[in-house]
């Protein structure tokens, strides 16, 4: 179980890391490289939906299995902050934010969850989880 923990940790981390990535680069790639906005991936919407299907799963397992080894319920509270946050911008945030606002959200939300399932992480290696 404890290797479940730690992969889902990494895991989400990887995928709020990505999501960050493709907040700031993908606009600046669409500038530098028009071909770039014929991708698939650059539909925001689309790409931050699927996001969602990774982080969701990810963080609940890593940040339940982790509180339950360590006891620190901070963490799990800081990644379900984050988690709510991305879900209400990647679902509803093109209807009620501009993109700059929608993006802005989404960079805060992923740092709390990349935070979170840091310090999950780092607590459960140094306890021995």
């Amino acid at each position: 179980m404890a290797k479940i923990q730690a992969y889902t940790d990494k895991l989400a981390i990887g995928l709020s890391l990505l999501c960050t990535l493709h907040c700031l680069i993908f606009p600046v790639l669409i500038v530098l490289i028009p071909s770039f906005a014929a991708l698939s991936i650059s539909n925001d919407e689309l790409f931050h939906q699927w996001m969602l299907v990774g982080v969701l799963p990810s963080s609940l397992i890593a940040l339940t299995m982790g509180c339950k080894k360590h006891g620190r319920f901070t963490f799990l509270a800081l990644g379900l902050l984050g988690v709510s946050l991305l879900s209400v911008t990647a679902l509803w945030g093109h209807d009620f934010m501009s993109e700059n606002l929608e993006k802005f959200f989404t960079l805060i939300s992923s740092l709390l969850i990349a935070v979170a399932h840091f310090n999950n992480s780092r607590l459960c290696h140094t306890k021995k989880c």
